[in-house]
Protein backbone atom coordinates (compact mmCIF):
# COMPACT_ATOMS: atom_id res chain seq x y z
CA UNK A 1 0.00 0.00 0.00
CA UNK A 2 2.85 2.39 0.68
CA UNK A 3 4.03 1.96 -2.95
CA UNK A 4 0.66 2.98 -4.23
CA UNK A 5 0.29 5.50 -2.20
CA UNK A 6 3.52 6.65 -2.68
CA UNK A 7 2.97 6.97 -6.27
CA UNK A 8 0.27 8.47 -6.39
CA UNK A 9 1.66 10.96 -3.70
CA UNK A 10 4.08 11.94 -6.65
CA UNK A 11 1.88 11.67 -9.63
CA UNK A 12 3.99 8.24 -11.16
CA UNK A 13 2.67 5.11 -12.28
CA UNK A 14 3.38 2.15 -10.30
CA UNK A 15 4.75 -1.21 -12.13
CA UNK A 16 2.83 -4.27 -10.77
CA UNK A 17 6.35 -5.92 -10.71
CA UNK A 18 7.25 -3.88 -8.05
CA UNK A 19 4.51 -3.80 -6.10
CA UNK A 20 5.37 -7.53 -6.17
CA UNK A 21 8.60 -6.87 -5.63
CA UNK A 22 7.93 -5.01 -2.42
CA UNK A 23 5.20 -7.18 -1.37
CA UNK A 24 7.40 -10.76 -1.41
CA UNK A 25 10.15 -8.14 0.25
CA UNK A 26 7.43 -7.49 3.24
CA UNK A 27 7.03 -10.87 3.76
CA UNK A 28 10.25 -11.84 3.35
CA UNK A 29 10.98 -9.78 6.44
CA UNK A 30 8.35 -9.91 8.14
CA UNK A 31 8.89 -14.17 8.42
CA UNK A 32 12.32 -13.49 9.15
CA UNK A 33 11.00 -11.52 12.20
CA UNK A 34 8.87 -14.32 12.93
CA UNK A 35 11.25 -16.88 12.47
CA UNK A 36 13.85 -14.99 14.96
CA UNK A 37 10.87 -14.67 17.90
CA UNK A 38 10.06 -18.45 17.61
CA UNK A 39 13.84 -19.02 18.08
CA UNK A 40 14.30 -16.68 20.77
CA UNK A 41 11.44 -17.22 23.46
CA UNK A 42 11.84 -20.36 25.38
CA UNK A 43 8.84 -22.64 25.19
CA UNK A 44 7.38 -21.43 28.75
CA UNK A 45 6.94 -17.92 27.45
CA UNK A 46 4.65 -19.42 24.27
CA UNK A 47 1.69 -17.82 26.91
CA UNK A 48 2.94 -14.53 26.54
CA UNK A 49 2.53 -14.23 22.15
CA UNK A 50 -0.01 -16.89 22.02
CA UNK A 51 0.59 -16.47 17.94
CA UNK A 52 3.91 -18.58 18.15
CA UNK A 53 2.49 -21.44 19.23
CA UNK A 54 1.16 -21.95 15.43
CA UNK A 55 4.57 -21.88 13.76
CA UNK A 56 7.16 -24.40 13.64
CA UNK A 57 10.90 -23.26 12.45
CA UNK A 58 10.66 -25.36 9.75
CA UNK A 59 7.88 -23.99 8.31
CA UNK A 60 8.52 -20.72 8.52
CA UNK A 61 11.85 -21.51 6.79
CA UNK A 62 9.58 -22.88 3.53
CA UNK A 63 8.06 -19.36 4.08
CA UNK A 64 11.57 -17.59 3.45
CA UNK A 65 12.20 -19.46 0.65
CA UNK A 66 9.36 -18.81 -1.27
CA UNK A 67 9.18 -14.77 -0.15
CA UNK A 68 13.15 -14.76 -1.20
CA UNK A 69 12.38 -16.36 -4.62
CA UNK A 70 9.08 -14.36 -5.14
CA UNK A 71 11.35 -11.25 -4.25
CA UNK A 72 13.92 -11.68 -6.88
CA UNK A 73 12.29 -13.14 -9.82
CA UNK A 74 9.84 -10.03 -9.19
CA UNK A 75 12.58 -7.87 -9.27
CA UNK A 76 14.49 -9.44 -12.47
CA UNK A 77 10.76 -9.50 -13.44
CA UNK A 78 10.69 -5.76 -13.04
CA UNK A 79 14.17 -4.83 -14.84
CA UNK A 80 12.80 -6.43 -18.05
CA UNK A 81 9.51 -5.21 -18.38
CA UNK A 82 8.94 -3.17 -21.39
CA UNK A 83 7.58 0.11 -19.29
CA UNK A 84 10.98 -0.16 -17.14
CA UNK A 85 13.40 -0.51 -20.66
CA UNK A 86 10.75 3.00 -22.00
CA UNK A 87 11.68 4.85 -18.46
CA UNK A 88 14.75 4.14 -18.27
CA UNK A 89 16.22 3.57 -21.68
CA UNK A 90 18.17 0.69 -20.95
CA UNK A 91 18.21 -3.01 -21.16
CA UNK A 92 20.94 -3.81 -18.65
CA UNK A 93 19.44 -3.26 -15.37
CA UNK A 94 18.87 -7.11 -15.24
CA UNK A 95 22.53 -6.83 -14.54
CA UNK A 96 21.69 -5.43 -10.67
CA UNK A 97 19.90 -8.57 -10.09
CA UNK A 98 23.15 -10.11 -8.85
CA UNK A 99 23.15 -7.32 -5.92
CA UNK A 100 19.60 -8.35 -4.96
CA UNK A 101 20.28 -12.14 -5.13
CA UNK A 102 23.24 -11.57 -2.65
CA UNK A 103 21.55 -9.29 -0.33
CA UNK A 104 18.52 -12.18 0.12
CA UNK A 105 21.15 -14.39 0.34
CA UNK A 106 23.36 -12.33 3.00
CA UNK A 107 20.09 -11.31 5.06
CA UNK A 108 19.27 -15.63 4.95
CA UNK A 109 22.64 -16.30 6.41
CA UNK A 110 22.11 -13.26 9.30
CA UNK A 111 18.77 -15.83 9.80
CA UNK A 112 20.73 -18.49 10.24
CA UNK A 113 23.79 -17.69 12.02
CA UNK A 114 22.38 -14.96 14.15
CA UNK A 115 19.42 -13.80 16.30
CA UNK A 116 20.01 -10.25 15.46
CA UNK A 117 17.05 -10.66 12.55
CA UNK A 118 14.08 -9.55 14.69
CA UNK A 119 14.63 -6.21 13.73
CA UNK A 120 15.22 -5.96 10.35
CA UNK A 121 16.30 -2.09 10.00
CA UNK A 122 18.68 -2.30 12.39
CA UNK A 123 19.94 -5.49 10.27
CA UNK A 124 20.35 -3.89 7.07
CA UNK A 125 21.66 -0.63 8.17
CA UNK A 126 24.62 -1.75 10.66
CA UNK A 127 25.61 -4.95 8.33
CA UNK A 128 28.96 -3.91 6.61
CA UNK A 129 28.16 -6.59 3.87
CA UNK A 130 24.61 -5.44 2.89
CA UNK A 131 25.34 -1.95 3.52
CA UNK A 132 27.74 -2.67 0.45
CA UNK A 133 25.55 -4.51 -1.64
CA UNK A 134 23.01 -1.85 -1.64
CA UNK A 135 25.91 1.13 -2.31
CA UNK A 136 26.47 -1.44 -5.24
CA UNK A 137 23.34 -1.58 -6.52
CA UNK A 138 22.63 2.26 -6.19
CA UNK A 139 25.79 2.94 -8.12
CA UNK A 140 25.38 0.67 -10.78
CA UNK A 141 21.46 1.78 -11.20
CA UNK A 142 22.68 5.59 -11.58
CA UNK A 143 25.68 4.21 -14.00
CA UNK A 144 23.41 1.97 -16.14
CA UNK A 145 20.47 4.71 -16.07
CA UNK A 146 22.21 8.07 -16.48
CA UNK A 147 25.67 6.91 -18.42
CA UNK A 148 23.96 4.30 -20.03
CA UNK A 149 27.24 2.24 -19.19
Amino acid sequence: MRVVSGAYAISVETSTWLVLCTLFISLFLGFAKRRTELVQVPDATFSERKVLERYRVGFIDQMLTIAAAGTVISYALYTVAPRTLDVFKTDKLIYTTVFVIYGIFRYLYLIHTTNSTDKPADVVTSDLPILGTALLWIVSCVALIYFKL
